[in-house]
């Protein structure tokens, strides 16, 4: 009988610290803190993980951070093996009164905690090419290991679908800035307060080797080659020289004398060395004969050391290091020394200590190398790489930022120079709201009627354009907590909101009036406002229930116009009367005057009274939907769709694909002011339950559409005079829907020319013939055109027309 495989555990967290795994790993490795292992507990959700040192396995069940992260986190389970650390009486004790369930595995069974079990593995892994890299010592694994853990938690995981462990469990992306290469030579400037003040020629600097980030305040760990301190201090007050790092030798010798209490006589110069990096290469023994073997040459940071000689071949070795001849002159030291260190960060010199002679190492006989390969090699070490930044945050990271800062002054101001933009808008308040959980309510018993009518985009442009034909003044209200002020008819209580409870616990909130969150709440805020307008001599319009007109006397002359959406309020009319209007209402709602419109939903209403013009746009919500897919950088493209039909695969995991939140933020474009991507919107939205790969990039093709059409929107041009032209035009396209050879219909409807309403829309029926589909499409044109017509006579307003147009002649003869 062999052992058999173990089954993937079919139930897994759901949410983020729901579940933790734990385990013990076993370096076998003095640390420089007499560490010898540590704990790793990560969450199996996000995959975040935390590592906490420890010098015996007694000290797991009372480590504190530990203690202190479950307790924090609220974790339901805890899922560890069968060791003594987790099934101590403490640890037991601990886990039952934070309420946390324990969970064990069976004896030599590590594939049940395999989640833990392989990133131990990862970590140790990146801990032995930390080491490797910068050539330090062993006795530093404790650093490599914590700046390991905090890398991997920053790192995108194909486990989460790309994102990070950091992104899952805290929401937000991680910043990346702080990211330097551990073991790295720094220079770190001395704080005045830590000078004497009569040292006015001593250095300002010390040289260091990063040796990870601090735990408990923002910044970076340093270990001072010089004295053997560990030093903490702020990114801004490093220079760091990420291709460069302490010689291995001299850094093991120094932590042993700091924390070992070694008696190793250091060298008085600080020997330098570059990083290992992926142009290394390895070659088998049967070609080591034709490429030389050089032993490198070790800089310093005071000076070039003595060269070495080459050491000898091993024929017994089965690899070999190529390695490349480097002749460096005096001349080639100083730049190379200018390009890692400015004049100002000169590093220390120890003056404990005297050399001690190095033995001569055996010679071999050397051979030539490649003339080319040396150049190469040599450039690409001396001189410093300029990489060209494509965004803010990447030039003030960059090395040249003084540079690309002047770059950025002088493009600066030559485009004020030019006038090339004006800056408008500003925030004017923020706003908090308390939201009871609605969700909890009995329909019949707590609410009844729950519906409240807003005004439609297509009546508020009519109504714009009605008032700038009259010369009005538009101005904008807010009302403040607006639910607020409607009396509940039903019977309602509330917990107190957690953190403001200002009496005790028991008791609860009888609530009086209504209340955002309330399912009743926006009927319950519009019965309360129309009672109020219609006391200000305001009648609600039947073609729209959220326009109001006031009216003056028999003749029905329309004096005054108010617009309701919720809370926001748009008085159109005289100036007086507006300012009248408004302190009437101010007498019973909190109203925030937010001036002439400009803003509105969502939508930049600008007004022209010169030109006589006004432009519906969303400049700034498209802005902030590219930036919310990640699509700010994207390349433009001139349709919305695409002129070839798409070869659709079969629906796939969708999980992490915002297809519906995408198809949602473009529906709401088109109904403010992008009538140009209706046809694309429309199709987009057949497929919000059964969408694939091909569909999201149809829907980012619109982004595309978007990104290079940002400032494109409604323009409306304004006739003087009392009457207006109402027009509509029509058309189809015969069974072009790819999915059911249904037909789509579209309209616009006109005022004097100017388009206030439009809509693309898919037939409920299959037309037998283009005749059809034209003859369906005219008759949805008719019911908005009749609507558009009900409220210009709504408002008395002289109608010319109404007039439908269409492009079929055999329709014209059926209509």
């Amino acid at each position: 009988m062999k052992r058999m495989t173990y089954s993937r555990n079919p139930r897994r967290a759901t949410n983020p610290l729901e579940k933790l795994s734990a385990d013990i790993c076993t370096i076998n490795e003095v640390s420089a803190d007499k560490s010898t292992m540590f704990l790793l507990v990560m969450d199996e959700f996000s995959r975040y993980k935390w590592a906490y040192l420890l010098k015996s396995k007694a000290d797991a069940s009372d480590h504190p951070e530990a203690g202190e992260e479950v307790q924090a986190t609220q974790c339901d389970a805890v899922h560890a093996d069968g060791g003594g650390e987790f099934i101590s009486n403490d640890f037991t004790a601990f886990c039952v009164n934070q309420g946390v369930e324990l969970n064990y595995t069976h004896p030599d069974s590590p594939d049940e905690n395999g989640i833990v079990e392989r990133n131990n593995g990862i970590i140790v892994s990146r801990v032995r090419s930390m080491l490797d890299a910068p050539r330090l010592p062993n006795s530093l694994w404790r650093e490599a290991l914590l700046h390991a853990v905090d890398t991997l938690n920053v790192c995108p995981t194909s486990a989460l679908q790309g994102r990070s462990s950091h992104e899952v469990l805290y929401g937000s992306l991680p910043s990346l800035r702080s990211l330097r290469t551990w073991g790295c030579m720094t220079h770190v400037h001395i704080n005045d307060s830590s000078r004497e003040r009569k040292e006015k020629l001593a250095t300002r600097v010390r040289t260091c080797t990063l040796l990870g980030y601090t735990s408990t305040k923002k910044g970076y760990k340093f270990l001072d080659v010089v004295s053997g301190a560990v030093v903490t201090a702020r990114g801004e007050n490093v220079r760091f020289h990420e291709t460069f790092t302490i010689e291995s030798n001299y850094v093991g010798q120094l932590v042993l004398n700091t924390f070992f209490h070694g008696d190793f006589q250091l060298s008085r110069d600080i020997p330098v060395v570059r990083i290992k990096s992926s142009m290394d290469t390895y070659i088998k023994d049967d070609r080591a004969s034709q490429i030389e073997i050089v032993e490198e040459t070790t800089a310093t940071a005071t000076g070039n050391a003595p060269a070495a000689e080459p050491a000898p071949s091993s024929p017994a070795s089965t690899d070999m290091r190529v390695g490349t001849k480097r002749k460096r002159s005096d001349e080639q030291a100083e730049l190379l020394r200018a390009a890692c260190v400015d004049e100002d960060w000169v590093p220390t010199r120890s003056a404990t200590a005297e050399c001690e002679p190095r033995p001569p190492l055996p010679k071999r006989q050397r051979k030539p190398s490649v003339r080319l390969r040396d150049y190469v090699v040599n450039s690409v070490h001396v001189h410093e790489e300029v990489v060209v930044p494509t965004t803010y945050k990447q030039a003030r990271a960059s090395r040249q930022w003084k540079k690309w800062r002047e770059a950025m002054l002088e493009e600066l101001a030559s485009l004020k120079a030019h006038g090339t933009w004006r800056l408008r808008g500003r925030i004017k308040r923020y706003k908090a709201r308390l939201v009871i959980h609605g969700f909890k309510q009995l329909a019949g018993l707590e609410y009844t009627e729950t519906y409240a009518p807003v005004i439609r985009f297509e009546t508020i442009r009519a109504a714009i354009y009605f008032a700038l034909q009259r010369g009005w003044a538009i101005v904008q209200y807010d009302v403040k907590t607006a639910f607020l002020y409607g009396h509940l008819d039903e019977v309602i209580f509330m917990e107190q909101p957690p953190g403001f409870q200002s009496e005790p616990d028991a008791y609860v909130c009888h609530l009086q009036r209504s209340l955002y969150g309330l399912r009743q709440a926006p009927n319950v805020w519009n019965r309360t406002l129309h009672k109020a307008l219609e006391r200000l001599g305001f009648s609600r319009l039947d073609s729209d229930y959220g326009l109001y007109a006031q009216k003056m006397g028999e003749s029905g002359e329309v004096s005054m116009l108010l617009t309701v959406y919720v809370d926001d309020i748009l008085l159109l009319g005289p100036t007086d009367l507006c300012r009248s209007v408004a302190q009437q209402l101010a007498e019973e709602f909190e109203l925030t005057a937010l001036g002439p419109v400009k803003y509105l939903l969502g939508a930049e209403i600008l007004i022209d009274p010169l030109h006589k013009e006004v432009v519906y746009c969303q400049r700034q919500h498209v802005n902030d939907i590219l930036k919310r897919f990640n699509m700010e950088s994207c390349n433009g493209c001139t349709t919305p769709e695409a002129t070839t039909p798409q070869q659709l695969r079969a629906p796939v995991d969708k999980s992490y694909l915002p297809y519906r939140e995408l198809v949602g933020a473009l529906q709401y474009l088109v109904s403010a002011s992008r009538p140009d991507i209706a046809h694309g919107v429309r199709n987009l939205g057949k497929y919000l339950s059964n969408y694939t790969y091909e569909h999201y990039f149809m829907a980012k093709r619109v982004l595309r559409y978007l990104a290079s059409t940002v400032d494109y929107g409604l323009v409306n041009t304004i006739r003087t005079g009392s009457r207006v032209t109402v027009t509509c035009f029509t058309d189809a396209d015969y069974a072009n829907d790819v999915d059911n050879r249904k037909s789509i219909s579209g309209y616009v409807t006109m005022l004097d020319g100017n388009v206030v309403s439009y809509a693309s829309r898919k037939q409920e029926i299959n037309a037998q013939s283009t005749t059809e589909a034209e003859y369906v499409a005219m008759n949805e044109g008719t019911k908005d055109l009749l609507w558009m017509s009900g409220l210009c006579l709504e408002l008395n307003w002289e109608v010319e027309g109404p007039v439908l147009y269409g492009d079929n002649r055999g329709k014209d003869e059926a209509y």
